[in-house]
């Protein structure tokens, strides 16, 4: 489990693989790159990781 605090940096950016700033708003969770400027919603980030941890998983049990 990730705890996320705003303003801190967490991970990579992944147009650049410069540092992330995460933050939040009234509408969320979101990163920020210092470097390029590339803002994510990380609820997306989320969405994707889970889907793709979902995916391995059905592949991995089919074997």
């Amino acid at each position: 489990m990730v705890i996320l605090k705003p303003g801190s940096t967490h991970e990579h950016c992944p147009k650049c693989g410069g540092s992330v700033y995460l933050d939040s708003d009234e509408h969320g969770w979101f990163m920020h790159c210092l470097q390029c400027g590339h803002t994510k919603d990380l609820e997306v980030i989320v969405t994707s990781e889970v889907r793709e941890r979902a995916l391995a998983s059905r592949r991995s049990s089919r074997r």
